[in-house]
Order: structure tokens, then C-alpha cells, then sequence
């Protein structure tokens, strides 16, 4: 075998290490979202102090984001918006969020499969007490993980 051959070989190997390096080892938070951490020998859940690169043993340790953008939610029927609601994901509620929705990849485009439809989790807890007077500020202090930003509820214009 000449010189490029295993020059080639050689550098194939290292482009499908590095590749398999990413993919098993290098977790990404990107800039709008809480990252956290949980151990899986300790059971401890850490939320993490930055966004970016991080990389974690896949045996110790796994990654998991939530979307902290703002998202309407909307109460339909028959192709009209009844109400809308502008929530958001308050970082702490994280703990409690974790506590009774399991730990997993949360954001709007989530599946059931990654932790269920974040959309949907997050218009349960907005639209709890609908009707009720001021019953935003009662949700977001039952719920330390819900912020609603703004709401198209006339019963809550005098909050």
C-alpha cells in the first residue's frame, strides 16, 4: 500500500472517531434554553450555570434541555382561536416541573416520545381555574414554573 492509501485510511478513522466522539459524549444547550443534568448513580438533578458545549460521561450522566422562549397556547374550535394565552417557562420551577412531568427534552416541538408535547403541558397549567378572577397570579404561584405573559381573557383584564 502506498502512502495516500493509508493516509486516507488513517484519516477516515479518525473523521468516524470524532463523529462517534460527538455523538455519544457532546451534548449542546443552545442559547434560549435551561439546560440540567442528571446523575444517574446519585439521582441528583443540577441545573447547569451556562449554555453551549458540555460533555458528560453517556454512563454517569445525560443532558436534558427546556425551551424558555415564550409560546401562545390557544383554546380552538372549529378553526377559530377562542382564547390565547402567552406563557413562559420560569427557570424556578425547574425542581417542580421535573417532579411531576419526568425529566426529558422539552420544547414546543417536542414529541411524546421526548417527554411529551410541551405545548399541550404547558396550556393544562395556563388555563387551570379558567374563569376564576386573577386566577393567572393563583397558577403562577401554585406553578413556581409558569410565567403567563399576557392573556386574551377578558374575565382577567383587572389582575
Amino acid at each position: 500500500m502506498n502512502k495516500w492509501t493509508i493516509s486516507a485510511i488513517v484519516f477516515g478513522s479518525l473523521l468516524f472517531l470524532a463523529l462517534l466522539f460527538r455523538l455519544i459524549f457532546v451534548y449542546f444547550v443552545d442559547n434560549y434554553e435551561l439546560g440540567y443534568s442528571f446523575n444517574k448513580f446519585t439521582g441528583s438533578v443540577e441545573r447547569l450555570d451556562r449554555t453551549g458545549y458540555f460533555i458528560a460521561n453517556p454512563f454517569e450522566k445525560v443532558i436534558h434541555t427546556i425551551d424558555l422562549r415564550p409560546m401562545q397556547v390557544r383554546i380552538e374550535a372549529n378553526n377559530r382561536v377562542l382564547n390565547a394565552k402567552l406563557v413562559q417557562f420560569r427557570e424556578e420551577g425547574l425542581i417542580q416541573f421535573i417532579d411531576l412531568h419526568g425529566r426529558g427534552d422539552y420544547s414546543p416541538s417536542s414529541t411524546a416520545a421526548s417527554g411529551g408535547n410541551f405545548t399541550d403541558i404547558m396550556k393544562c397549567y395556563a388555563y387551570e381555574n379558567y374563569g376564576n378572577m386573577n386566577s393567572d397570579s393563583i397558577i403562577e404561584y401554585k406553578y413556581k414554573f409558569i410565567r403567563i405573559l399576557s392573556n386574551t381573557n377578558t374575565a382577567n383584564i383587572n389582575k
